[in-house]
């Protein structure tokens, strides 16, 4: 969930796109009706520990996580869990039908012995001549604290404890990427299964909506319902094609820049600021946005003490090396030079653009350079060790 993965995955190759100075706009995924997360909630009946999902009618735990597969469909699981990237946490999965007399499908890769990445899947298919009723189980093989669990159920005709929460896709939820959700394009309102935040390390996904129900000759047309091409694959080139229009206009713009950008164009849908649901809202382009003002300030190599301000400069972007630094989560810091006394090596900076009130912070503890900063809008920005 943090684009970290230790495997080759959507979101490794995101983080290199980004890292390479490429835009990589993804489809936020229409998981909202086919996911649940949950904390590990164990219970141990005679030698087998099992996950319990929920409460029966007659208060007993609900070990089963029941899903209707049609006739002829094929149910797939996955299941992950919070031990990234490698794991010997081991948790297993296996599907039942009614009679529990033999298991219809497993996913029992071996994390215990040496190690593996932190993730089960099954796939059944229902080859019975109607709809069946199954039942999905997460069960312990070596197990101590597994952290969160995650499963995505693909192939079904209803799941029994959908969380739309925390369904955002992959590379969606990386931070490498700006995350587009699907709302109906005439109504304005987010799709039932538009993928939700937040991630699993606890960020705001997705980054920005837009609409569905779009026509292609693909998908052919629409009624005026929220039909033709729909869910975030349809909804995610419209901002793709947004930011390739800034860059067009700003060519010298950083990614980071464009991003900005999008944010400042955007039109809130949800609740007041970015939330889980809608991100920043929809974006509508205004007026062609002008170059920004490039300077690059003096590195900082010493620091007299707290309260000094250290440098203030114009600017929207910083060459790679000076001692700014923007993190991935957004935040601002600052690594200090060598020089700079001891008591400084783990500060406190505050970045506001001048005449702003509203700045951001970060701890850093840093002492050389590993980075540059960007400014995401021109102006004079007052840097200074709290």
């Amino acid at each position: 969930g943090d684009g970290t993965a230790g495997f080759p995955s959507a979101s490794n190759a995101a983080r290199r796109a980004a890292a390479a100075g490429i835009l990589w706009v993804a489809a936020g995924g229409n998981y909202a009706q086919d996911h649940w997360k949950g904390a590990w909630n164990p219970l141990t009946v005679g030698n087998i520990t099992l996950q319990r999902f929920g409460t029966n009618s007659d208060n007993s735990p609900d070990f089963d996580m029941n899903a209707v597969v049609p006739s002829g469909g094929a149910l797939t699981v996955f299941l992950k869990w919070d031990n990234w990237p490698i794991t010997q946490e081991d948790l297993d999965l296996w599907l039942w039908d009614a009679t529990g007399s033999s298991p219809l499908a497993q996913g029992i890769r071996d994390q215990s012995a040496s190690g593996d990445f932190p993730g089960e899947e099954m796939t059944w298919v229902n080859n019975t001549g109607s709809a069946k009723t199954v039942y999905i189980e997460v069960r312990a093989f070596s197990v101590t604290d597994p952290g969160q669990l995650d499963l995505l159920i693909f192939g079904h005709a209803g799941i029994e404890y959908p969380v739309a929460a925390g369904s955002i896709a992959d590379p969606a939820f990386s931070p490498h990427t700006v995350a587009v959700g699907a709302s109906c394009f005439n109504t304005n309102q987010i799709e039932y299964f538009s993928s939700l935040g937040p991630t699993i390390d606890g960020r705001i996904k997705p980054d920005f909506v837009s609409a569905d129900g779009v026509l292609t000759r693909a998908y052919g047309g629409t009624t005026g319902a929220c039909d033709g091409f729909i869910g975030t694959s349809a909804s995610a080139p419209h901002v793709a094609g947004l930011a390739a229009l800034i860059m067009h206009a700003a060519p010298n713009w950083i990614s980071e820049r464009v991003v900005k950008a999008l944010e400042d164009y955007s039109r809130d849908r949800g609740p007041a600021g970015k939330d889980n649901t809608f991100g920043f809202g929809d974006v509508v382009l205004g007026a062609v946005p002008a170059e920004d003002c490039q300077s690059v300030p003096t590195p900082v190599v010493g620091i007299a003490g707290p309260g000094t301000v250290v440098d203030t400069y114009n600017g929207s972007s910083v060459t790679p090396g000076s001692y700014l630094v923007k993190n991935n989560d957004g935040s601002l810091s600052l690594c200090v030079g060598p020089g700079t006394p001891a008591s400084a090596s783990a500060s406190l900076l505050a970045v506001s653009l001048i005449g702003d009130p509203v700045g951001s912070t970060a701890r850093e503890s840093c002492v050389t350079v590993r980075d540059s900063w960007v400014a995401l809008r021109c102006g004079s920005y007052r840097l200074g060790i709290n």
